[in-house]
């Protein structure tokens, strides 16, 4: 998933573009990228550059719901 374009999007789009534009990568803490590859963890509900997570957009198109690496090993740990 990459981030929604800010052009030509309904209101539910446009407030999710402006939290995007606000928020920043879960792993790397960083806002730049704009124009890179974003994914979206469904757990956390955390966006995440697709770099810091080693996550290419070939991949995520296989992905039917992502969990970030941080979600990943939470739910490993439980006992």
């Amino acid at each position: 998933m990459s981030p929604p374009p800010k052009a030509d999007v309904d209101s539910d789009e446009e407030e999710l573009a402006d939290e995007l534009d606000t928020s920043k990568c879960g792993a790397c803490g960083e806002q730049d990228d704009a124009e890179g590859f974003w994914i979206f963890c469904d757990v956390c509900e955390k966006w995440f550059h697709g770099e810091c997570v080693k996550i290419t957009r070939a991949k995520a198109k296989q992905i039917g719901h992502y969990k970030c690496p941080g979600c990943s090993i939470r739910r490993a740990r439980v006992y």
